[in-house]
């Protein structure tokens, strides 16, 4: 049976030796076995290689989709620009996320006079905000142990809080007889 490889897929054959290590170019003058670049090369290029990988990666990816055969240009250029605004809007949605929690801990932390910071409050909210959370409920006790309720709960009345209770002065009617 005659061999049936279409004249553009690369066969054994049609490879080079470039050095002793495991480095091949193939038919299509590509190197395999290794990166042909260092993964700082697009310094090398910087027009259009770096210009195109930092302005517009959309494009770049679907140049190397469609070089590989994978899929259409306009099929993964639509595909990484949807990924890459999804992506934006994500990360501008996360930082409106840990903003909020940040205002929230700074109002609790004001309203129980609990000593903090607002730069404390906004490093904990952006490295843990799971912790943040859970330490807020826990003050406020927003919620029945053991239960996931997920409704709403009672609202805490409005109140000043109420001071530390001050001990009585002692009388000095003893010293003065």
């Amino acid at each position: 049976m005659a061999d049936t490889a279409t004249p553009s897929t690369p066969r054994a054959a049609d490879y080079q030796t470039l050095e002793s290590d495991d480095k091949r170019v193939d038919a299509n003058g590509i190197t395999t076995g290794a990166w042909g670049a260092g993964f700082y090369a697009c310094f090398d290029h910087l027009v259009p290689n770096c210009l195109m990988a930092w302005c517009y990666p959309w494009v770049s990816l679907a140049q190397i989709t469609s070089r590989m055969g994978i899929s259409s240009y306009s099929n993964a250029l639509m595909l990484y620009m949807g990924l890459l605004v999804g992506a934006l809007v994500l990360n501008v949605l996360a930082l409106a996320y840990i903003f909020c929690v940040w205002q929230l801990r700074g109002r609790v932390r004001a309203r129980f006079e609990i000593p903090g910071s607002p730069l404390q409050d906004l490093l904990l909210s952006w490295c843990c905000g799971c912790c943040v959370v859970a330490q807020m409920a826990s003050h406020v006790k927003s919620y029945e142990p053991g239960s996931c309720y997920c409704g709403p709960v009672d609202t805490l009345p409005p109140y000043e809080p109420i001071a530390a209770p001050t001990m009585p002065e002692k009388s000095n009617h003893a010293n003065e007889e």
